[in-house]
């Protein structure tokens, strides 16, 4: 079981909803996803997951059994009253089960959060949140036996957060906005991640830093400049060097405005990548999170295509076109835009697809896209050249 936190210094940069997009996605590769709403002054997964019917079963969470945890009452035989099965597509291979904060329109929830001093379950002597906190891990790696558990913590800084992004996880995920306030912030918890010992055998934390927000329709330059000058302040040395963050890379979610709306989620939704941007980069996000969930089942249904290619060449294009739409990744696009190049399609249809290969992968300089390009300015030179031969029309 992987676990990967989502977490954010402040809050409204899509945090819980890029969470609930890559349950989705997961589970649309057949993995078992368990989530966890650690955001328990801002609950909001269960909205994101389930629709209104499924919410009104949800009569506990994390609340709940933590509250049961300070008044000594013996922990449950079973988890399965604080969890719910979140529905799923009918194409869907995976299951997504949601242990949400709790019953969040009850008075009672709001009552029993106010009476948790997180400070003495985690830090007065004898104190036992930290135990509690992997036990309940442990308890659902045995339960629910999932692939990914994905936990949603608070923003800003907290008792519990911290646990969130130093003890439990295997990777955090970090969206921050463009400004101050949200880069420092990050920073300084990003920094007191990579301090905080881990426990034996467990590797170091992974961070995967993500901009959010960025408006769409950006200048290319202009947006790879912001991006940078981003990572440069967030690998800015710290004044005990040991701190430093080493941060190669920034992934980047642009702000889609119909969605402060719906909170809708895009994977699995009606847009394609090529009508919206931030489901590409979700798509991008997901390829460096996910990659040995998505590649391998993609490659196999990739190789069986061409396999067939020899017999049915127009089957086998209809099956690669059906496997890009289907799991829109690098991967898929790039067999389909080699086959188009092989087959020598008509020229709008190499051009269309080698537009959304660049535009889901954000690499101009891919060798195969170079190739096209050349490949078509050289036809481009071949008929200027016949039109410079052809003789003059002389009346």
């Amino acid at each position: 079981m992987k676990t990967i936190t989502f977490y954010s210094y402040k809050g409204g940069v899509g945090r819980s909803l890029a969470l609930a997009n890559a349950a989705r996605y997961l589970a649309s590769f057949g993995r078992k996803v368990f989530a966890v709403d650690l955001d328990l002054e801002g609950p909001g997964l269960h909205y994101k997951l389930t629709h209104a019917a499924a919410r009104k079963e949800i009569q506990a969470g994390v609340v709940d059994i933590v509250s049961s945890l300070l008044a000594d009452r013996e922990p449950p035989k079973s988890l399965a009253p604080y969890v719910i099965r979140v529905d799923q597509r009918s194409d869907a291979d995976g299951t997504i089960h949601l242990m949400p904060a709790g019953h969040v329109p009850s008075a009672v929830y709001w009552r029993t959060l106010a009476q948790l001093r997180w400070h003495d379950i985690f830090y007065a002597e004898g104190a036992r949140g930290i135990p509690f906190f992997l036990e309940l891990k442990e308890r659902i790696a045995r339960e629910f036996e999932p692939d990914y558990l994905l936990l949603d913590a608070r923003a800003g800084v907290s008792e519990l957060c911290g646990v969130a992004t130093t003890l439990l996880p295997d990777q955090v995920v970090c969206l921050f906005a463009n400004n101050l306030e949200s880069l420092e912030g990050s920073r300084a918890v990003l920094r007191g991640i990579r301090r905080t010992p881990r426990l034996p055998g467990q590797d170091p934390v992974e961070i995967l830093p993500i901009l959010a927000g960025i408006p769409d329709g950006l200048d290319e330059a202009h947006e790879e400049h912001v991006v940078e000058r981003a990572r440069a302040f967030l690998s800015e040395p710290a004044d005990d060097l040991a701190d430093t963050l080493t941060v190669p890379e920034i992934f980047v979610l642009h702000a889609e405005p119909g969605l402060t709306l719906t909170e809708a989620l895009l994977i699995g939704g009606d847009k394609s990548p090529d009508e919206s941007a931030l489901l590409r980069d979700y798509l991008r996000v997901f390829m460096r999170l996910f990659p040995s969930v998505i590649e391998p089942r993609i490659t196999a249904q990739i190789d069986a295509a061409v396999a067939s290619a020899m017999e049915d060449p127009d089957g086998a294009q209809r099956r690669l076109e059906a496997l890009a739409a289907a799991f829109p990744h690098a991967v898929s696009y790039r067999a389909l835009l080699q086959f188009y190049r092989l087959r020598q399609v008509e020229p709008a249809k190499l051009l269309r697809m080698a537009h959304l290969y660049r535009r889901l992968t954000g690499h101009a300089g891919d060798p195969l896209l170079r190739e096209i390009a050349s490949a078509f300015a050289a036809r481009a030179d071949a008929a200027a050249a016949v039109t410079a031969e052809e003789p003059a029309n002389v009346p």
